[in-house]
């Protein structure tokens, strides 16, 4: 078990968050979708899951009042935290006197140049618990520059989480998935209680691991027309695939001789039938 017995630990208790905010004249903010750990257990857990080594290169998205960073820091990690939230920033940058391996930059995660970031390192860890309304747009950044993770912990409203495992032919399984499971391997390693955060959010959470792959899971000849190819799927998850792919414009050749059965729904096909589907229309398009 990771050692949180340290002085600012008690930030993950119901008492001292109560204390820290008020204080400060603080208070969760709903616009950046505040809420904090109170669980020592969870935040344990989600230590334990990083496997931190002294001197690792950590992002965290989403600071707060700095539960996660500092037990982070106190592992040994060289973290680098992201926070829109000034009144959140002002008090972990008071926090992190003690802590020389905190960095703290304020601003819009979407919009903050992660290549500038993460060229301190050749390898980082994300271990986060960012804002669940844009978790999409977060992960889809964080894919791009997967390169550069050796892992990415989230903490992610439980939904969101079951997305992005699901299996084919499923109520969950969505673009999101196909576009995760592409890249990485994901596995949901602990279920969280909504009562666990103050205050407590209408959902509750699960701590996801993702591990990015050497190269992605189906190999195809185009990357971006697989993507508009599940993304049209998605649109319109619940008609068949020759009337859900219409809006790409494919050749006729494409409907004449698809070698997949074009009255399945989208959501019926893996990665790899996506894939061959890919292959297809591309191989037309080049010799067209």
């Amino acid at each position: 078990m990771p050692n949180l017995d340290k002085p600012y630990f008690d930030l993950a208790t119901p008492s001292q968050v109560k204390k820290f905010l008020t204080e400060r004249g603080l208070s969760a903010r709903k616009l950046f979708g505040q809420h904090f750990l109170i669980d020592k257990n969870i935040l344990s857990k989600i230590i334990e899951a990083a496997k931190i080594k002294k001197g690792e290169k950590v992002l965290e998205i989403g600071s707060g009042i700095g539960t996660l960073t500092f037990a982070l820091a106190s592992q040994g990690a060289e973290v680098v935290t992201i926070e829109k939230d000034r009144g959140a920033v002002s008090l972990v940058k008071e926090l992190a006197c003690r802590y020389p391996n905190v960095k703290i930059i304020t601003g819009d995660v979407l919009k903050i140049d992660f290549d500038e970031i993460l060229k301190e390192s050749l390898s980082w860890k994300v271990v986060s618990n960012p804002p669940y309304s844009i978790a999409s747009p977060i992960l889809f950044k964080l894919i791009s520059f997967r390169k550069k993770f050796s892992s990415i912990i989230l903490m992610l409203q439980r939904e969101f989480a079951r997305r992005l495992v699901a299996k084919l032919d499923s109520e969950d399984y969505s673009f999101l998935s196909v576009k995760a499971q592409f890249y990485m391997n994901i596995e949901i390693i602990h279920k969280v209680s909504r009562n666990v955060f103050f205050p407590p959010p209408k959902v509750d959470s699960a701590i996801v691991l993702l591990k990015p792959l050497e190269s992605p899971k189906v190999k195809v000849s185009d990357e971006d027309l697989f993507f508009k190819i599940a993304d049209a799927m998605f649109r319109m998850r619940r008609k068949n695939l020759k009337n859900s792919l219409k809006p790409l414009s494919l050749p006729a050749e494409f409907y004449e001789n698809s070698p997949i059965d074009l009255t399945r729904r989208g959501e019926t096909l893996s990665l790899e039938e996506i894939g061959i589907l890919t292959d297809f229309i591309s191989n037309i398009k080049n010799k067209n």
